[in-house]
């Protein structure tokens, strides 16, 4: 009972926090938890917008990096674990 005296305080530390401290590189999302069907699909989506955003491509390597990374998988898949 004397926590929930003081939730207008922490209502109001809520309201001031999120706006101070999320950034357009660290955004804040409030999510409803009350359906959790709802809250997943609401993250889910969140996630999938922000990596499409990052237009995120696959490193180019040059032909003797490939090269190593060829040799290196060699030895890794071989039956010899010896080695």
């Amino acid at each position: 009972m004397v926590e929930r005296k003081l939730w207008s305080e922490y209502e109001k530390a809520n309201e001031e926090m999120l706006p101070a401290t999320s950034t357009r590189d660290a955004p804040w999302y409030v999510i409803p938890a009350d359906d959790k069907w709802y809250a997943r699909a609401a993250v889910a989506d969140i996630i999938s917008f922000n990596l499409t955003a990052m237009d995120l491509r696959y490193p180019v390597i040059d032909e003797e990096r490939e090269a190593l990374f060829k040799k290196l998988c060699k030895q890794l898949n071989s039956t010899d674990s010896s080695s």
